[in-house]
């Protein structure tokens, strides 16, 4: 199991789970520009891409995004907690929010 939080007020819902796709793009925390995530993180294709409406939150269990930075004016947390089974081909996502 892997947990992250996210300022809910920086989402935009509805959220899913999905596997990489060649091209996927994220903005890691920590950075400002875009990155392709197969050339960001070599166990990219061992990962479930968390995402809202609009971009990539969460590169599970590896990395997450800036989208959604927790800060002092945050008044709504999301949690996301993700749970891999099998990553050979078959895995099984359970992205929650709390």
């Amino acid at each position: 199991n892997s947990v992250e939080y996210f300022d809910l007020d920086g989402i935009n819902m509805p959220l899913s789970a999905r596997f990489r796709q060649n091209g996927d793009k994220f903005v890691p925390f920590g950075h400002n520009t875009p990155q392709k995530i197969g050339k960001f993180a070599a166990s990219a294709n061992q990962a479930i891409i968390i995402q809202d409406n609009k971009q990539i939150l969460w590169l599970a269990p590896l990395r997450r995004s800036r989208t959604g930075t927790i800060t002092k004016n945050t008044t709504k947390i999301l949690k996301i907690r993700v749970s891999v089974r099998h990553l050979s081909g078959k895995g099984i996502a359970k992205p929650l929010h709390e």
